[in-house]
């Protein structure tokens, strides 16, 4: 396995993070995408990049973080790591023990504090993460898609472990076009594009503030308000949401409702189709009978001697 770890650090959000907690820097090669010209590492091979979009920093790491870099394509496994994590041991050995099976295509955290999409986006717009209308139109598209994925806990993306592939890039690519058409908060794609790909997902259990493999966040003299939305939350998000799931189990029931009726309904009509071929069976044993019946009567010694009667009464006629 050839591994590449890397991070990436745009607009000057944060200081690097040296990992300097980290007792062995194990194998593989490690690389820092950045656009600050000064900056250097004696951790990281620094390698300085061009914003995809210059006016916006966020969704420019973004689109690194889940698409990588031409750097990474001799790399047959990647693990991207967040600035803000901090690991505890090297990720050749996180790589190793969350990609061990070989049909494994992607492995990342579930989110230890947020029990499903729903509160993400709830929270998402009462911290001024982002644009409201972007999450609204997002919160919309996503409900009347797949419903069902607005209930599932959310991945937490600090961490991704990838085997490359034609179908991991192409799922990835699906993730960065949601990233870059609705929020930039790449959580709330996560579930919705892997949950549609068709990928192998290994969906690690931890704690997303300290596990035996990280900690997170750490002190990077960040500037927070880089990371907010200008725009003022607004709307009542949590009714709208519920009102979606009410109407998604009346939609359910009135299905189930109509399934039942059509059961029903056949069932009559079975048990209607039954009876019918019963009295035709009558009919014809009944039928049979009376012919039976009348070809023995005309055998009979009485019949005949009716028969030499009624024959002898017409000629005296």
């Amino acid at each position: 396995m050839t591994l590449a770890t890397y991070t990436v650090l745009l607009g000057s959000y944060e200081s690097l993070n040296e990992q300097e907690g980290l007792a062995e820097r194990g194998d593989g090669a490690f690389y820092c995408f950045t656009d600050n010209r000064q900056l250097t590492s004696t951790f990281w091979e620094v390698h300085h990049v061009e914003p995809a979009l210059p006016s916006d920093p966020v969704r420019s790491q973004r689109l690194l973080k889940i698409v990588g870099h031409e750097l990474l394509r001799p790399f047959d496994t990647t693990f991207y790591l967040d600035n803000s994590v901090a690991l505890k041991r090297p990720p050749s050995e996180l790589v190793a023990d969350w990609l061990t099976d070989p049909s494994l295509d992607i492995a990342l955290p579930l989110h230890s504090y947020r029990e499903s999409i729903l509160d993400e986006f709830d929270e998402l717009l009462n911290g001024r993460y982002d644009d409201p209308a972007r999450l609204y139109e997002q919160l919309v598209h996503y409900a009347h898609d797949h419903p069902d994925s607005l209930t599932k806990r959310p991945y937490w993306t600090a961490m991704l472990a990838r085997r490359r592939s034609e179908r991991l890039d192409s799922a990835m690519s699906t993730w960065a076009t949601h990233m870059l058409r609705y929020s930039r908060r790449d959580q709330l794609s996560a579930r919705h594009v892997l949950d549609e790909s068709g990928l192998s997902v290994n969906a690690i259990e931890i704690e997303n503030f300290e596990s035996p493999w990280h900690t997170w966040p750490i002190p990077l003299h960040r500037r927070v308000s880089q990371g907010r939305s200008t725009g003022r939350a607004a709307g009542p998000l949590i009714a709208d949401l519920r009102s979606a799931e009410r109407r998604a189990r009346e939609a359910e029931q009135a299905k189930f409702e109509a399934e039942v009726t059509l059961a029903e309904a056949q069932g009559e009509l079975d048990r209607l189709q039954h009876y019918l071929w019963e009295r035709e069976d009558y009919v014809k044993e009944l039928l049979a009978n009376k012919d039976s019946e009348i070809e023995s009567i005309h055998n009979s010694t009485t019949w005949r001697l009716a028969s030499r009667l009624q024959r002898l009464l017409r000629r005296r006629q």
